[in-house]
């Protein structure tokens, strides 16, 4: 997990729990204090300077939805 350093590093060792929809970029949740965090790798934009990430949610009829932030909280 490449984003596990940088998790440990900001948040001291958090227990994470895996988003296996969002495995692929690495997808985890996570508290810390009274507040709760996901996390995604981003992917470096092939075309352009920089790198993006987006958060979604896949629905009961496997089509795919943008997650809203107030849905974001755990």
């Amino acid at each position: 997990m490449q984003s596990l350093p940088y998790i440990n590093h900001h948040f001291h060792s958090p227990s994470l729990i895996n988003e296996e929809q969002n495995a692929e970029y690495e997808g985890v949740y996570f508290y810390h204090d009274t507040k709760s965090y996901r996390s995604r790798l981003a992917n470096k934009t092939p075309k352009k300077a920089g790198y993006f990430v987006s958060f979604w949610e896949k629905m009961t009829n496997q089509k795919i939805k943008r997650a809203h932030l107030k849905k974001l909280q755990i």
